[in-house]
């Protein structure tokens, strides 16, 4: 099994590298500096794409967290606006009822105020006793 396997020649990669550097050396100096302006321009590109990269992971982290401080904020906001909603609907109906009563307490005394003013002078029995009749009505419905 092992006997057909090739033999291991190391020698051949070492020539093929060693072909290559005579090749590259057998090289104008102009080409030489122009290859290595190549590379130097290719590996500051490489970096410059990396360092890109990572900046754009980072801005991506950056509005990940500001998007859910965002959406916290909105959250606070909207719980915030109905719990002020709740209260004010809260506080319109206590003002309603304060004015109901307000009102109807008015309305009675006045109404007291001129049954008394047509009991003490009852020059026409039958007409003031309708009108009586009629200014009871606000103290019974208020």
């Amino acid at each position: 099994m092992f006997s057909q396997l090739p033999p291991a020649n190391d020698d051949d990669d070492d020539s093929s590298n060693h072909a290559a550097n005579n090749a590259s050396s057998n090289l104008p100096w102009h080409q030489k500096i122009s290859r290595a302006l190549h590379l130097t321009i290719l590996l500051t590109l490489s970096a410059t794409t990396f360092l890109l990269f990572l900046q754009t992971q980072a801005i991506s982290l950056r509005l990940s967290s500001t998007q859910s401080q965002l959406q916290e904020l909105q959250h606070k906001l909207e719980t915030s606006t109905q719990d002020i909603e709740i209260q004010v609907e809260k506080q319109h109906d206590l003002t309603v009822i304060h004015m109901a009563g307000t009102f109807a307490l008015l309305s009675c005394l006045i109404s007291s105020f001129h049954m008394t003013a047509h009991l003490r002078k009852m020059n026409q029995p039958s007409v003031q006793r309708k009108i009586l009749a009629i200014l009871w009505m606000s103290p019974i419905y208020a």
